[in-house]
């Protein structure tokens, strides 16, 4: 994967997701950001924050906040490009429980690990 280099015809975008599941529009606006850049061929280093990896939840349901259930398309990022999905092991530790299950797999990591990976990403949303 190249990532942030003079290689312009394959890029890598970092996704910062903060936002928590079902909290209106936004949620959904995170995941058609991603979808959107897979669809461009756009490699996807996926950063999730606090309660953005409550997102990932497998057993949510997003009815239950008025919103469609294509939210759980998250899974299909990885039928369309490259993505990596990190979070830091403290993230992980507080919001999702040890018997949740994952629409993608999400490595834990160090602090310095995240900055270093979210370095090399170009261009880097934050939504």
């Amino acid at each position: 994967m190249s990532s942030g280099n003079s290689d312009r015809s394959k890029r890598t975008a970092g996704l910062v997701v903060c936002s928590p599941p079902f909290s209106g529009r936004s949620s959904r606006d995170q995941l058609d950001v991603a979808l959107a850049a897979a669809s461009m061929e756009i490699d996807l280093e996926l950063f999730f924050s606090g309660e953005g990896i409550l997102q990932l939840l497998a057993d949510r349901n997003p009815r239950t906040g008025g919103l469609p259930g294509g939210i759980k398309a998250w899974k299909a990022l990885p039928d369309l490009c490259e993505v990596n999905a990190w979070a830091s092991a403290e993230t992980i530790r507080k919001y999702v429980p040890k018997t949740a299950r994952m629409l993608l797999e999400v490595q834990p990591v160090e602090q310095a690990e995240l900055a270093r990976r979210l370095a090399a990403c170009d261009p880097v949303m934050v939504i």
